[in-house]
């Protein structure tokens, strides 16, 4: 994964990602201003700092999926969840993170205003695999 760190925190996605989940291909289109997982700073020494880490492409496919509320809150985590697997994060480090975003994922979701979800839909494609 291709990121340039802005002048914030922020980075911005450089090429394209693509993932594959259930039966659909999810991709992050260059371009998508990310803040990497959200991970408080006391607890980098035990998970990794937000740009660190096996789940940086889990972490990006879900802020990208909240951004653009494509799926339901549920459904942005699991599919969070299943990508750590995917990418090898250990079972306890990915339950961690899982139950932590969906205990304060709510919060993110919930200031959502339409015109930001709008933009952001700008760097999502989502295309359903037919069996």
């Amino acid at each position: 994964m291709k990121l340039e760190q802005l002048e914030d925190s922020t980075r911005v996605l450089l090429e394209d990602v693509v993932v594959t989940v259930d039966n659909h291909i999810i991709t992050a289109i260059t371009g998508f201003n990310f803040d990497g997982a959200s991970i408080p700073k006391p607890f980098w020494s035990i998970i990794g700092s937000p740009y660190t880490g096996k789940y940086q492409v889990a972490a990006l496919i879900h802020d990208l999926l909240y951004a653009t509320e494509y799926f339901d809150r549920k459904t942005c985590d699991d599919i969070f969840l299943f990508l750590m697997k995917e990418y090898g994060v250990g079972y306890l480090k990915r339950y961690a993170m899982y139950w932590a975003v969906r205990a304060g994922g709510r919060f993110v979701w919930n200031k959502h205003k339409p015109e930001d979800v709008n933009i952001a839909r700008m760097y999502i494609d989502v295309k359903e695999i037919n069996c």
